[in-house]
C-alpha cells in the first residue's frame, strides 16, 4: 500500500463497537473515506461472513458507505444489510489512480 499510497490519507486499523475488526480504515484529515478487508479469498462461507459483517459494522459506526474487499483474484459485488461490498483483486486496486 505505501506504493500507491496518497498524500494526506491515513491509513488505520478500526475495531467496530460490535466487536468486529476491520483491517484498515482510510481517512483523509477528519473525513472517514473506505473501509478495506483482505483476505485471499472468500470460498469459504466462515471467511466471507466474517468479512462482510465487519465492513457492516463498521459501516454502520461511522456512516460509510464505501466498503471493500481486497481478494487474490475474485472480483464481484456483494450485497448485504442494505450495504454494497467492492471485491476486486488487489492488484486492480494497487492499480487504480485514486
Amino acid at each position: 500500500m505505501r506504493r500507491v499510497f496518497k498524500p494526506n490519507i491515513d491509513l488505520f486499523y478500526y475495531q467496530a463497537r460490535a466487536g468486529a475488526e476491520v483491517d484498515f480504515l482510510l481517512r483523509r484529515g477528519a473525513e472517514n473515506l473506505e473501509l478495506l478487508q483482505v483476505t485471499q479469498t472468500l470460498s469459504s462461507l466462515k471467511t466471507r461472513e466474517r468479512e462482510t459483517r465487519a465492513l457492516c459494522q463498521g459501516a454502520e459506526d461511522l456512516k460509510l458507505s464505501k466498503l471493500t474487499v481486497l481478494t487474490l483474484d475474485t472480483e464481484e459485488i456483494i450485497r448485504v444489510a442494505g450495504a454494497q461490498i467492492n471485491v476486486i483483486p488487489c492488484r486492480k486496486w494497487l492499480a487504480a489512480s485514486w
